[in-house]
């Protein structure tokens, strides 16, 4: 009979054992769970405050450039057209050389019907399809204003 106890026993014993291993097995899954949660709530949380700051920074950027345009100082070597007065001419002219006069200061692309005034982000880079006397000559030929 002794004998007979401890194989009934045994059972027991690994059952125990196993009951405990499940038990940890739970409670470290429940953590590793808990964490995971906790990493992707943070990482949302910090994408969010990312992307809300850079709309800011942005939006004070276009803000800043929207502001009192300057007059743009002619590069050297090119002609310096006078001022239209008649309103009978159109709203802009061609480049020459690839630079707009002072009387002409707003860059037009036509392939892209994208306009950029003096100061703007793309200005210096933008070399012009053609010249226009302000952006309300622009968008009247269809252009328009960047979106940056």
């Amino acid at each position: 009979m002794a004998c007979a106890r401890k194989v009934r026993q045994a059972p027991n014993d690994t059952d125990a054992a196993s009951d405990d291993s499940q038990s940890r097995g739970r409670r470290l899954r429940g953590a590793l769970w808990r964490a995971l949660r906790r990493a992707t709530v943070r990482a949302l949380a910090v994408s969010v405050i990312v992307t809300v700051a850079r709309r800011v920074v942005a939006r004070r950027h276009d803000a800043s450039s929207d502001a009192i345009v300057q007059p743009v100082e002619p590069p050297r070597g090119v002609a310096e057209w006078p001022p239209l007065l008649d309103t009978d001419t159109p709203g802009w002219i061609d480049p020459v050389d690839g630079q707009c006069p002072l009387s002409h200061p707003v860059k037009g692309n036509a392939s892209s019907k994208i306009y950029h005034v003096p100061g703007s982000r793309f200005y210096d880079m933008t070399s012009p399809e053609r010249c226009y006397r302000d952006t309300a000559a622009a968008e009247a030929d269809g252009m328009r204003a960047p979106k940056r």
